[in-house]
């Protein structure tokens, strides 16, 4: 799983320097091959995503060398090793001006979306969708991962965090989790201000008291 470090994927001991001279890897970007003959060697990857690694023999060594097959077998071809660094779960928090969920008709609530707990230092920007919980099928995207509810109407909406792999440069990194990226809010009626009224009581049309 990605966690903003390299992350070494260990080969075989029979990758030593005999094995070096008779074959070679043919590399994908994004994977080295770091290490020693004391300590051993490994794939290494960071961002993520399947990665394919060719092994392959020599042009000058294949009269010498052939890769072992089964039941003894002599193998000429490429050989290739699949690699994957999984996306790491992503959570989100849905923020609020005023730190509730519930809000008049034409309050200025600010309602937003932002990661909880990507690595330190990556750039991953959340983007924020909203629909009416009558119109489910038609959300409406907001870039910016802001919304401003003094223009909606009365009712019940969904907040919908939303990763776009081309929004920032680690979001390809991470992937949403589906069961806590939504968050519902409601627009009620719109108060009325109802103005103090002094009452006076006169008895016998006399005086006010």
């Amino acid at each position: 799983m990605y966690t903003g470090s390299d992350i070494k994927f260990p080969l075989p001991a029979a990758y030593n320097a005999i094995w070096r001279d008779a074959a070679d890897f043919v590399l994908p970007t994004g994977v080295t091959v770091e290490g020693n003959d004391t300590d051993g060697w490994s794939l290494v990857a960071k961002t993520a995503g399947e990665y394919t690694i060719t092994a392959r023999i020599k042009s000058d060594k294949n009269n010498d060398w052939c890769w072992a097959g089964p039941n003894g077998t002599e193998i000429q071809t490429d050989q290739t090793i699949t690699i994957t660094v999984t996306r790491k779960t992503l959570f989100v928090d849905f923020t609020s001006s005023t730190g509730a969920f519930v809000l008049q008709k034409n309050a200025a609530v600010m309602f937003g979306v932002e990661p909880s707990n990507a690595v330190d230092g990556d750039d991953v920007v959340v983007s924020l969708q909203y629909y009416n919980v009558e119109s489910p099928n038609s959300p409406i995207l907001l870039p910016g991962g802001k919304l401003n509810a003094a223009a909606l109407e009365q009712g019940k909406y969904m907040l919908v965090a939303v990763l776009d792999d081309d929004m920032a440069a680690e979001n390809c990194n991470y992937i949403l989790d589906t069961t806590a990226n939504t968050q519902e809010f409601t627009v009620s009626s719109q108060g009325i201000n109802i103005p103090t009224i002094e009452w006076q009581y006169r008895e016998n049309n006399g005086a006010a008291t």
